[in-house]
């Protein structure tokens, strides 16, 4: 059942892509001294040597300039100043210098991908129970409860019992509470 609330997220994520999008959104960095390492899946990957640290996701897609040529690529492993790229065409043994343009709506893309699925009730039933706002009890999974005492976490489970829990610290009495939109649990 399509709900209103996420239609409106979909369409805000759509705004936000195209705006960036528009602007060139993304960050174009310097890498340098690039060397062949082998070939993977397709991907020739090449390690660079960066000027400053790289802030992006692994397996992120980017563009690669060298020599005034792009193609596309993939940031593969950042490590300190240094990064594995994959790109699809061999580009020699040795890179001295190019342009990488990393994309900054490759995140906006999945939360959007995520919530469509939602949407269209193709997405797993733990991402319904999460996102819908309400506290619930999730079959096979445990919750975590601090005590109203001494505030240490306990961890409580599914499984129903007449006797009250008690705080495994303090040994007060533990009452969940629970919020006005569920019930406790049967």
């Amino acid at each position: 059942m399509p709900s209103t609330i996420i239609n409106e997220f979909i369409i805000a994520l759509d705004q936000e892509i195209a705006a960036i999008k528009k602007g060139k959104g993304g960050s174009v960095v310097k890498v340098f001294n690039g060397r062949f390492l082998r070939e993977v899946s397709g991907l020739f990957v090449y390690v660079f040597n960066l000027e400053n640290f790289l802030a992006v996701l692994d397996d992120s897609p980017a563009e690669i300039d060298i020599r005034g040529k792009r193609y596309p690529a993939q940031v593969l492993l950042t490590q300190g100043l240094e990064v594995e790229i994959g790109v699809e065409q061999f580009c020699g043994q040795h890179i001295a210098e190019a342009r990488l343009q990393t994309n900054l709506w490759y995140l906006l893309e999945l939360l959007k991908k995520k919530f469509t699925e939602l949407n269209n009730g193709t997405a797993p039933a733990i991402s319904e129970i999460l996102l819908s706002g309400k506290s619930a009890v999730i079959p096979g999974f445990e919750n975590l409860v601090p005590c109203g005492n001494c505030r240490t976490v306990n961890r409580m489970t599914n499984y129903v019992s007449s006797r009250i829990p008690i705080c495994g610290k303090c040994k007060h009495e533990i009452r969940p509470q629970y919020s006005v939109s569920t019930k406790p649990p049967n």
